[in-house]
């Protein structure tokens, strides 16, 4: 029989225990500020590159900075990583958050997401004139003849298979250089990726090639896209959510957009709950 003395033992243990629980997933903030945070990411000019002096650039990069600086978080470490590591990289403790990324129910069910940084459409880099006339993802689809570079793991891959492109005419690929040279080189017809990394990829390509113009993208392949955090790490999400509020619209978030020429397209009232509850 259990006494009334042992029952408010029991009733104090609880809550003794209950409070440890949310003081320990609340301490990821605390741990940032006073140890700072590492930034886990793959290069993708111009959103995020590993700069000449060994830290984070890009606009991408720039934008989380400036996010962690409005959360008291003054260091942010860079760990050069591939992209399809990064999600693993970021569970394994490798690092503390990782690059923006698209905002998928796969992604959702092993990584918390912050709410919407931006909008994000889809972009194709072509040859110069654009033999193939390509202008959208069913374009490629529709000629067989057609085969597209893609970065191994990003959400281009997934949007291809479903506008109808097989997985054989697909080439996979590890970064942008690997896929702009692989078009210059005629080993592919295209290569699909964000529009400011297209773009990034037509300024270095000499003139063979250029981003596709226009480019029409489905509704089901517009994009959302923000910084992905260990299901754990409450607080830190928390923090930065609150961050980012102040930051969106801000003269300093404008200034950072055309500091790397990119048109910003603000996630408007789009959540991440949307977002993670879409039908893939």
């Amino acid at each position: 029989m259990v006494t009334r003395r042992g029952a408010v033992i029991a009733i104090a243990f609880g809550s003794l225990c209950a409070a440890s629980s949310v003081a320990f997933a609340d301490d990821s903030l605390e741990r940032a500020r006073a140890n700072g945070v590492s930034f886990g990411f793959s290069n993708e000019p111009p959103y995020v590159f590993l700069g000449p002096d060994g830290q984070a650039a890009g606009l991408n990069a720039e934008q989380v900075i400036a996010i962690f600086k409005r959360m008291g978080v003054k260091e942010v470490r860079p760990v050069l990583t591939e992209w399809a590591s990064l999600i693993p990289g970021l569970n394994a403790g490798r690092f503390d958050l990782a690059t923006p990324m698209f905002i998928l129910p796969a992604r959702c069910a092993a990584v918390s997401f912050g709410e919407p940084m931006s909008k994000v459409e889809g972009a194709m880099l072509v040859k110069k004139g654009n033999p193939k006339s390509l202008h959208s993802y069913e374009d490629a689809a529709k000629n067989p003849n057609v085969r597209v570079a893609v970065m191994a793991g990003a959400a281009e891959q997934k949007y291809l298979l479903k506008a109808g492109v097989p997985a054989d005419r697909t080439v996979p690929l590890q970064d942008p250089g690997a896929m702009l040279a692989t078009v210059i080189s005629g080993r592919a017809d295209a290569a699909a990726l964000t529009p400011g990394s297209v773009k990034s990829m037509a300024e270095k390509g000499g003139g063979e090639v250029e981003a596709a113009t226009p480019f029409t993208t489905s509704e089901w392949a517009v994009s959302y896209s923000s910084v992905p955090f260990r299901k754990s790490d409450v607080s830190l999400r928390g923090a930065f959510n609150a961050a980012l509020r102040e930051y969106l619209g801000s003269d300093e978030a404008k200034a950072i957009y055309s500091k790397y020429g990119v048109t910003p397209q603000l996630p408007g009232d789009m959540t991440t709950s949307k977002q993670c509850s879409k039908v893939d």
